[in-house]
């Protein structure tokens, strides 16, 4: 089924729900230009928020209502984008009719906090679903992978579930993510931060980059912001800004209501981030998301004793490199840390053909030898990038190429910024 066609469905399926009052609309075309129709579109959904401003909830979804089936009569002529901002448009006064008047119809909660509606939380549900909907739909696909790890670790810390929808908003679920202030991983850990609440950060590993790891220590750290401010929303407010900087916004204002607070702006929009998500996240069809399935990782341990190149791993197990490392994002050096028993994280579908290799060949030819281990640590170096650099320009300097750059610095993008370090590997590893 098109995309189109699922959603024309599902907002019809909606409105049945939800009760039509312009069903008066017929599916006529009429001879007019495309340019009209949106006008009309568009002329209904001011009338509808017009409406809902002074508080005419009829108005507001007979106007909504009257868009909505217009855009049915006439998506066929519309480009994606055009058809997607209508529609969110239309899909989001539908949800404000339905909080104003308590109906049970739509009703989304969460056990985080109260989900507040107000223009704060409205304005980055807007953004999710108009301009930022291609950032929103990449961070939703990679959630598969590991939401439902990051829930099970939760319940099991006795946390509320919905904390899982904060890495949506600190790093798009990407363990790779590097901020420029030089927070890591999933959930954004500086150093000093990450270390205080057990993480290991090396040459060999960073453990903000390991999802599960990461996880725990982010239980860790909430629980006790938690227990010193009292409510979630102070909480992830001082999760984002440092406790010390929420106390004292605190004592300047003589309030603990985080809605009255004079916070940063990122600090702000932290919460209603966070809100955004969980109304997206628990309806995503309503807000014109495809429907995903879960798609965990799945993974066996296998112990290792010293130091085993990825690359040989992925070859042993008749898979890619990605696969590997998508696996062991905390490995910095491409290989186990040496000297020491690393639990290396294999596929599922492949861990019999890695074990009947491991177990079949000598020492020397799983691990890498001192003198490669050493030759290693000499050859990879930091570059600080400068006002002016590019990627290309960086590659061309130390003679590589602007993927393997990539690669070792976990870039996704070509943008770099000054003062940013980049690992640099001399020799081509």
């Amino acid at each position: 089924m098109k995309i189109k066609e699922f959603k024309n469905i599902y907002i019809l399926i909606l409105i049945s729900l939800l009760g039509c009052s312009y069903l008066g609309v017929t599916a006529r075309r009429e001879p007019i230009t495309i340019e009209h129709e949106i006008l009309y579109i568009e002329k209904a959904l001011a009338e509808a928020e017009e409406a809902f401003l002074r508080g005419d909830i009829e108005d507001t979804r007979k106007f909504c209502d009257k868009a909505i089936f217009k855009l049915l009569t006439v998506e066929y002529a519309l480009d994606n984008d055009e058809y997607e901002r209508l529609q969110s448009e239309a899909a989001m006064l539908r949800i404000k009719v339905n909080h104003a008047r308590h109906s049970q119809a739509y009703l989304i909660q969460s056990d985080l906090f109260p989900l507040v509606w107000n223009s704060r939380v409205e304005k980055w549900i807007n953004y999710y679903t108009g301009r930022g909907r291609k950032y929103f739909s990449k961070w939703r696909e990679r959630s598969r992978h590991h939401i439902s790890n990051t829930k099970k670790i939760l319940k099991e810390e006795g946390l509320p579930l919905d904390l899982a929808h904060v890495p949506i908003i600190e790093s798009g679920y990407y363990p790779f993510a590097r901020s420029k202030a030089g927070a890591v991983g999933m959930w954004q850990f500086m150093e000093k931060t990450a270390k205080l609440n057990g993480l290991k950060i090396d040459y060999w590993v960073d453990e903000r980059m390991d999802p599960h790891k990461a996880t725990y220590a982010a239980c860790r750290l909430l629980k006790e912001l938690y227990d010193n401010f009292g409510t979630w929303e102070l909480a992830l407010a001082a999760y984002n800004y440092g406790p010390n900087g929420v106390s004292r916004r605190i004592d300047k204002y003589g309030t603990e209501d985080y809605w009255e607070l004079y916070l940063p702006r990122e600090t702000e929009d932290f919460v209603p981030k966070i809100m955004a998500a969980i109304f997206i996240m628990n309806d995503p069809e309503l807000f014109g998301f495809e429907p995903l399935e879960k798609k965990k990782l799945k993974y066996v341990e296998h112990p290792v004793n010293d130091s085993i190149d990825l690359r040989d791993v992925a070859k042993w197990c008749g898979t890619t490199l990605n696969d590997i490392q998508l696996l062991n994002p905390e490995l910095k050096q491409m290989c186990t840390p040496p000297g020491q028993q690393y639990n290396l994280k294999i596929p599922r579908k492949c861990y019999k053909k890695f074990a009947a290799v491991y177990d079949s060949i000598t020492d020397e030819e799983k691990y890498l030898t001192k003198e490669e281990i050493d030759r290693r640590i000499r050859r990879v170096e930091y570059y600080s990038v400068k006002s002016g650099d590019s990627l290309w320009k960086i590659a061309k300097k130390f003679s590589v190429t602007t993927s393997k750059l990539k690669s070792w610095n976990s870039l996704t993008e070509n943008t770099i910024y000054p003062k940013q370090k980049l690992k640099i590997y001399r020799h081509g590893i």
